[in-house]
């Protein structure tokens, strides 16, 4: 995937920490063993708070207002919700390069994410668990 170094005036990329956002439970693969580096791995909970497309230009937005429940926290950290045309996954909040997020080499390290609410399946765009990428390719 190509990403734009241009800033986008709607772009947000200081609020990772201070934006609400919403809950969402891990849900682990209890038969693999873990190296526990990723942020599912450590955590319980994480919270949702920016959306991230792709497309002709990478954007990154806050969660619509009435999704903006819960700061993150060091028991549940910020991660982003990731629309691609063919798949929805979820990211570690930490990286932005020129102010966008860089998405290159995250990759599944078996955990999920889900949340049993209306206004998160609208976010997500179906009513299931979503895959966490947040594990870096070596």
């Amino acid at each position: 995937m190509t990403m734009s170094s241009t800033r986008d005036p709607d772009t947000f990329c200081t609020y990772r920490h201070e934006q609400a956002g919403v809950y969402v439970t891990v849900y682990r693969d209890g038969l693999t063993a873990s190296d526990r580096t990723g942020t599912s791995e450590r955590h319980h909970l994480l919270t949702v708070n920016g959306l991230v497309t792709t497309g002709a230009r990478l954007t990154l937005r806050p969660l619509p207002q009435a999704a903006q429940m819960y700061l993150p926290s060091p028991e549940a950290p910020a991660v982003w919700l990731v629309r691609e045309p063919h798949r929805t996954i979820i990211v570690p909040a930490s990286i932005l390069v020129d102010g966008m997020p860089d998405l290159t080499g995250w990759i599944f390290g078996g955990n999920f994410a889900y949340r049993a609410d209306e206004q998160y399946h609208a976010l997500v765009g179906f009513d299931a668990a979503v895959q966490i990428h947040d594990h870096r390719e070596s």
